[in-house]
């Protein structure tokens, strides 16, 4: 059934910051922060691309903000259709073409996030739709997946700004940052409920029923709303570190140290989210 899951949209910023990683390496590589030149950022950050992209094969999981039109060759026997690399955030629509390569959307579903993978499942009696269909990528899946969502913040009307916003009022989210601070008057790990969502904007309370909070300034480096699994981050970490040394002398046989942490990091069931 399943054929094949394509990233429609791409992240639209790196998961850690260039400042960030470079952090990182210092405490993980034998070298000081003064040998990382403008000119080696390219290195750094390929790492960065490259540690994340492992990442989500591995841990099978979205680290950012990502769009993912997910293709099927024929309807599912069973009443559902799972969804894969989580955490789902929010789904757009279900498109399949018949044979005469007419195009219709089906909605007679709901979204069950509730287990490991998400899933799209049939309501109660209802039935997946009947009749021939095209013979290539009849039916495809298209929705929003990420641990981590970018914002940016309007200090004038207290707003917060999110590309393809996925979030209604109601939902609560914590708030983290790479490379720079969030604006003054919001923190990390703290818990906030979403309100006054219009669009691809809205607004954060302390209460469910509070009044919105406000901020001083738009922050600085990269936001997010939501935070990388800890043990995803880990993998992270140890990914660029090994990458980053890869790219500098690719000769160097010190470097396997890393893809073998890195390999049985992900493998550990916790990682995976295995229970």
């Amino acid at each position: 059934m399943f054929s094949s899951l394509v990233r429609n949209t791409p992240p639209v910023v790196l998961p850690v910051s260039l400042a960030e990683a470079k952090v990182m390496l210092t405490l993980a590589v034998d070298i000081d922060e003064a040998d990382l030149l403008p000119e080696h950022d390219t290195a750094v950050r390929s790492a960065i691309v490259g540690a994340a992209a492992t990442a989500e094969v591995e841990a099978g999981k979205t680290v950012v903000y990502s769009g993912y039109d997910l293709f099927l060759d024929r309807w599912p026997k069973g009443k559902s259709i799972g969804l894969p690399l989580p955490p789902f955030r929010k789904l757009d629509s279900v498109t399949y073409w018949t044979v005469d390569d007419q195009e219709f959307t089906f909605d007679r579903f709901y979204i069950d996030n509730t287990s490991l993978i998400p899933q799209v499942v049939l309501r109660h009696d209802e039935h997946w739709p009947v009749g021939d269909l095209r013979e290539v990528k009849p039916i495809r899946v298209r929705y929003w997946a990420g641990m981590i969502v970018p914002f940016s913040a309007n200090s004038d009307t207290n707003e917060l700004l999110v590309a393809n916003n996925p979030f209604t009022d109601g939902d609560t989210v914590r708030l983290s940052v790479s490379g720079g601070v969030l604006p003054e008057g919001l923190e990390t790990w703290k818990l906030y409920f979403v309100r006054d969502v219009a669009g691809d904007s809205l607004r954060l309370s302390e209460n469910l029923d509070g009044d919105a909070v406000s901020f001083a300034n738009t922050g600085a480096g990269s936001l997010f709303l939501g935070e990388i699994d800890p043990l995803v981050a880990t993998g992270l970490q140890i990914m660029i570190a090994g990458l980053y040394e890869t790219s500098r002398d690719p000769e160097q046989t010190s470097t396997a140290k890393y893809h073998r942490a890195a390999s049985h990091w992900f493998a550990m069931d916790s990682t995976r989210g295995v229970i």
